[in-house]
């Protein structure tokens, strides 16, 4: 079954020229690619960077991502198109990217959103697991892909 995960795609750098800007969430969506910043970072360097490596490190091909436009205020779902995970060029570390996954966006329609309140993490990035009370959010995430998808 696939995994359902939610993840931010914001600069959240202290210093970061596009600090609360929607350019990383669209640096991101032209690219298809979900990817987490820390440039140049050891995976021990800093506890939030090891737990958002980690995560995209578990994600698979097949699984999907909440994201949300941080000014929009849009919603997408994102499908995890191969297992590798891709170091980016320098180029776009000006973007907070540094690693990350190729995936595709698929927009949510704000009226064909989950009942259910879609969990958006303290950390990066948080799988919604398989338990009761995400029972009906993860069925209703898999159902709403494959009709967007279809389209």
């Amino acid at each position: 079954m696939r995994k359902i995960w939610s993840m931010h795609l914001k600069d959240n750098r202290e210093n970061g020229k596009n600090i609360d800007s929607d350019e990383k969430f669209n640096t991101c969506k032209i690219h298809n690619i979900l990817a987490i910043g820390w440039q140049d970072c050891d995976t021990d360097d800093t506890c939030a960077y090891k737990k958002a490596y980690n995560a995209l490190k578990k994600m698979s091909k097949g699984d999907l991502v909440w994201v949300k436009n941080p000014q929009k205020q849009e919603y997408y779902i994102c499908e995890i198109l191969n297992n590798r995970m891709i170091d980016f060029d320098k180029e776009l570390a000006a973007f907070d990217i540094s690693i990350g996954r190729i995936a595709e966006f698929h927009r949510v329609d704000e009226k064909d959103l989950p009942k259910d309140k879609i969990p958006f993490p303290r950390q990066t990035i948080q799988q919604i697991r398989m338990k009761p009370e995400n029972y009906n959010l993860i069925m209703e995430t898999i159902l709403l892909f494959e009709r967007i998808s279809e389209n």
